[in-house]
């Protein structure tokens, strides 16, 4: 192309990013924008861990001018420059988790934070500031995903605190490890099972062998479950070709009483470990 000038014509060049090599992970994308911004002498703001921390002594009146403020706040600065410098050169080598977060670490840190700022009744003016805090580093999105994940969290208590019953542990010692009452707790695990009870179904099936030219009926059975068809099919074959290994087999599953007609789903598995989908 040329430009305005009439000059020579240029040519330019580019070379395309391999996706594959990118981070997914949203911190490690964070992570690797800021350290390509950094090499191009760019500053992306990022409130960091012990950026917050300065933040909330700066709250506090801490004074910066003394020479234990002026050490603070170099040690926070320095601190807070290694942690970022550090997550964006893992997440150039492709670390997808460069900050070494764990699954909802974040959600944890907020609960204990707001349970810690509102338990120092002597200081009031610890949960105003925790609440400051809060405010300056949440948006809009940010209040939508929480309230999304609260919502989410409270439609699944049932199942998982009949499945932390179901391993042994009392409504008392689930609540304690909740914040429910026991009472709701008891509440939660009575209405999942009602609802396992309402989703639970006759099933009919059986386990067949393919001599080479023909199926031949191994067992049949009728059961209650909650399972899908399919899974059930495929739970069973498993379970069947831990004794027959090197055998071809199949499961079908039907609704109990309807055998003579269409089956639900089937399975099917043959020495050479080929598993044809469902009909």
């Amino acid at each position: 192309m040329s430009n305005e000038q009439g000059d020579e014509p240029t040519v330019a060049e580019y070379t395309r990013v391999d996706a594959s090599k990118l981070p997914t992970d949203p911190a490690g994308q964070e992570a690797a924008v800021e350290g390509t911004a950094a090499a191009h002498g760019y500053t992306l703001r990022r409130r960091g861990t012990f950026e917050r921390i300065a933040d909330d002594l700066n709250r506090r009146g801490v004074p910066r001018e003394t020479p234990a403020g002026a050490l603070v706040t170099q040690m926070l600065t320095a601190f807070n420059e290694f942690e970022r410098e550090t997550a964006a050169a893992r997440a150039a080598k492709g670390d997808t988790n460069p900050f070494d977060l764990a699954p909802y670490a974040d959600v944890h840190d907020l609960a204990e934070q707001y349970t810690h700022a509102r338990a120092r009744t002597q200081d009031p003016a610890d949960l105003e500031r925790f609440l400051d805090n809060l405010a300056d580093d949440l948006d809009l999105a940010d209040v939508k995903a929480l309230r999304t994940a609260a919502a989410a969290v409270a439609d699944a208590m049932g199942r998982i605190a009949l499945a932390h019953r179901e391993q042994g542990m009392s409504p008392d010692q689930i609540a304690a490890e909740t914040g429910y009452t026991a009472s709701r707790i008891a509440q939660f695990i009575r209405q999942e099972k009602e609802r396992r009870a309402d989703a639970q179904w006759d099933a009919f099936l059986t386990v067949e062998q393919h001599d080479g030219a023909h199926w031949q009926g191994l067992s049949d059975e009728s059961l209650a479950t909650t399972e899908s068809p399919t899974d059930l099919a495929r739970r069973l074959l498993a379970t069947a070709r831990e004794r027959l290994p090197s055998v071809t087999l199949r499961v079908r599953v039907w609704r109990f009483g309807e055998s003579e007609g269409p089956h639900l789903a089937e399975a099917i598995h043959t020495h050479d470990d080929h598993m044809p989908d469902d009909q």
